[in-house]
């Protein structure tokens, strides 16, 4: 997605709500290879929308994924897991 291309994927969960709700590319069912094919037919038959999909694909990674956010939020957790560390030890 950072690179600007669409996404096709048979990922469950967040990324598949994602790739919805950012119009970022195609989800398809995982194991089935004709929704597979129909996925790549569609992105062959709707290559206008490609660019579109890509820049929203960018723009997505730009707002939610910046590595200086990421890395922030991810030091603020570790901070959290030692304080709770911390009581833990000191109560039991």
């Amino acid at each position: 997605m950072g690179l600007g291309l669409p996404v096709i994927s048979s990922v469950s969960g967040q990324l598949h709500d994602m790739i919805e709700k950012y119009d970022v590319g195609k989800n398809y069912e995982a194991g089935n290879p004709k929704d597979l094919a129909k996925r790549i037919v569609w992105f062959h038959s709707n290559r206008g929308r490609l660019k579109e999909m890509g820049e929203n694909a960018c723009r997505l990674v730009k707002q939610a994924f910046l590595a200086d956010d990421i890395s922030n939020s991810y030091a603020d957790f570790l901070v959290q897991i030692a304080k709770n560390s911390q009581r833990e030890i000191q109560v039991g």
